[in-house]
Order: C-alpha cells, then sequence, then structure tokens
C-alpha cells in the first residue's frame, strides 16, 4: 500500500514538472527543444549572485531567432544557424543575454540558435538536416564540447551511468543508426516508462554513482577507448560538414566551450580536423572565459561549468569581436 501511494505521489510531481521540462522525446534526434516555451525563474552564480532568466523556444524549437528577439533588421543580413549541447540550449541565462545573442548584437546577422543539453555531434548533425530547409543559413556555426566523443561513442554508453532510459540517444555506429535495443535495455526502459517511483529511484542511483566516482562513467576510461572516441566522433564531424556544404551552407565555422588546457586532446583533434575541412574555428570563446575566471569574475552557474549571464556576455562579446575580425 506503501509504495502505491508512493507511486501515486511521484505521479502527481512528474506531471506537475512536466511544464517545467526544456526537452521532450525526439523520434529523430533522441530528444529536442520543446516547442514554445515561455518559463521564466531565478538563477544563481556559483558564487551564489541571484538573477532573473527568461528561456523561450518557437514552434521549431529554436530558442533565439529574428522573428522573436529584437536583433538588428536589415534585408542584406546573411542567416547563421548555431547549434550547440547546453551552452547553447540549457537554462542559464536568459535568451537574450545568452552568448549567441551577442552575435547578433554585435554584427548584421541573423541569428538563429538551436540547443540540445546533454547531446553529442551527431543528434546535432541530425538536427541541423531537419533545421536546414526550414532557415536555409548562410552559415552554420558548430558548437562543440570536450565530452561531445564521448556522447556520440555506441561503446561508451555500457560504461555510462545513464542508461538512455528517459531521453533515448541515436547513435552512429558502423555506419548507420543505432541505439541500444538489449533485453536489459528494453526491460529497464519498460519499467522507467511504466512507474514515476522508478524514475526517482534511477536518479537517486545516478546521483549516488556520480557523488563516488565524479564522472558519468563507470570506470576510468582508457587510453585506447579514448582513442576510439576521438576517432569516431571526427568521422561524425567530417559527415556534419559535408552533408552542410552539400546543402548550400556557404561557411561552415565551430567554436568549442573548451580551451586547450581543459582538454587538450579533444581541443588538439578539433582544431586538426576543422584545418583539414576548411572549417573556420574560434578560439575566444573559451579562453576569455579562462582569463575571466583567473580574475576573479562571477563567470559560471551555479554548477561551476557552465557559463552565467556575465559568462556568457564575455564570452559572446569576445566571439563577436573575433568574427568582425575574421570578416574584415
Amino acid at each position: 500500500m506503501a509504495l502505491v501511494f508512493l507511486e501515486l505521489a511521484y505521479r502527481g510531481y512528474s506531471f506537475i514538472s512536466k511544464r517545467q521540462k526544456l526537452y521532450q522525446q525526439d523520434s529523430l534526434t533522441g530528444w529536442s527543444p520543446r516547442p514554445n516555451v515561455s518559463y521564466s525563474k531565478t538563477l544563481v552564480s556559483s558564487k551564489g549572485r541571484s538573477y532573473e532568466g527568461r528561456y523561450t523556444t518557437d514552434k521549431h524549437g529554436l530558442r533565439f531567432s529574428p522573428k522573436n528577439l529584437s536583433v538588428k533588421d536589415s534585408k542584406a543580413n546573411k542567416k547563421l544557424l548555431v547549434i550547440g549541447d547546453s551552452f547553447t540550449g540549457d537554462f542559464y541565462s536568459s535568451d537574450s543575454e545568452a552568448w549567441f545573442a551577442y552575435i547578433a548584437k554585435e554584427l548584421p546577422l541573423d541569428v538563429y540558435a538551436y540547443g540540445m543539453g546533454g547531446s553529442g555531434t551527431f543528434q546535432q548533425h541530425l538536427a541541423f538536416q531537419r533545421l536546414y530547409p526550414i532557415i536555409e543559413p548562410d552559415i552554420l556555426l558548430i558548437q562543440v564540447c570536450s565530452n561531445d566523443p564521448q556522447n556520440d561513442s555506441y561503446l561508451h554508453s555500457y560504461n555510462s551511468i545513464v542508461k538512455n532510459q528517459d531521453l533515448r540517444r541515436p547513435y552512429y555506429y558502423r555506419g548507420q543508426k543505432v541505439y541500444r535495443n538489449g533485453v536489459l535495455e528494453s526491460s529497464y526502459r519498460a519499467l522507467y516508462d511504466y512507474s514515476d517511483l522508478f524514475k526517482r529511484f534511477d536518479l537517486i542511483h545516478q546521483l549516488n554513482q556520480f557523488s563516488r566516482t565524479q564522472s558519468y562513467s563507470i570506470r576510468p576510461t582508457s587510453q585506447e577507448e579514448l582513442n576510439e572516441q576521438i576517432s569516431n566522433w571526427k568521422h561524425i564531424y567530417r559527415k556534419y560538414v559535408a552533408s552542410a556544404r552539400d546543402l548550400g551552407v556557404k561557411d561552415v565555422w565551430s567554436v568549442s566551450c573548451n580551451s586547450g588546457e581543459d582538454a587538450s586532446l579533444f581541443h588538439s583533434a578539433w582544431l586538426d580536423e576543422s584545418s583539414d575541412l576548411g572549417v573556420k574555428t574560434f578560439t575566444s570563446f573559451a579562453s576569455s572565459i579562462s582569463d575571466a575566471k583567473e580574475s576573479g569574475q562571477d563567470v559560471f552557474f551555479a554548477d561551476g561549468g557552465h557559463l552565467s549571464d556575465i559568462g556568457n556576455q564575455i564570452a559572446g562579446q569576445a566571439l563577436a569581436q573575433e568574427i568582425i575580425q575574421y570578416q574584415k
């Protein structure tokens, strides 16, 4: 009887919390931003400073576009599509104070921003294929992070504390799109879908695992495994860039949320692969945050990893200036 009561209680809690979720299940990309969202709340920086934030999406799940935000109005503007992960899509600042907003404020570009927290490069590639005919961008800006190779690795998923139970991730493996469909995964997911109480226990279990390992991996990743992840990511990145150009995107740019010191192996791979592909990379996004952190500025959100409103402003303005210099 107690379990029944707890199940009903958590179903009520889940019903209420769904209204505040930023993402929904998606048959193409695994998950995607919920459309037509408008959500405001007080956010907190890593130094305990409170600031107000507002998160919105349009009918396509875009967090930022000329249609719903005030940007420079010019018929000659080129269209820039930003696609990224949590640094682009999650709610750590208001839309109008997120890093991509400063590109729109500083340059004559129509900026469209689409983010999927927790996603890998393959999922973002799938999202681009959906968004291209809607926006037909002149420029694609790919926002990457050092955890993308891990997120993209089907083999690593078996060493992850996240079991693809809620928002189910597709992988690119051996030349095709695949999911984890074993008996264990299917049974786990069925129980997860049926019971909100089990969802709660699952979350507690994940948090306990993370507190023990300080990682989303069950065990440390070997150098061989890391090399495999980087190699797999390079293949996905190449396909992403090639498909963008095949569709008619004139310029492909990329920006990393990690500096070379934070993620040296991935940073080097990103720079080298981008150079080989002719993708313009901008490094001020991460380096400006490193400098600001060293000077004691309040640049991080409460989780200590993502950018606060101040961090978004510093990174966005630095990137905008770097783009301006590049275009001269």
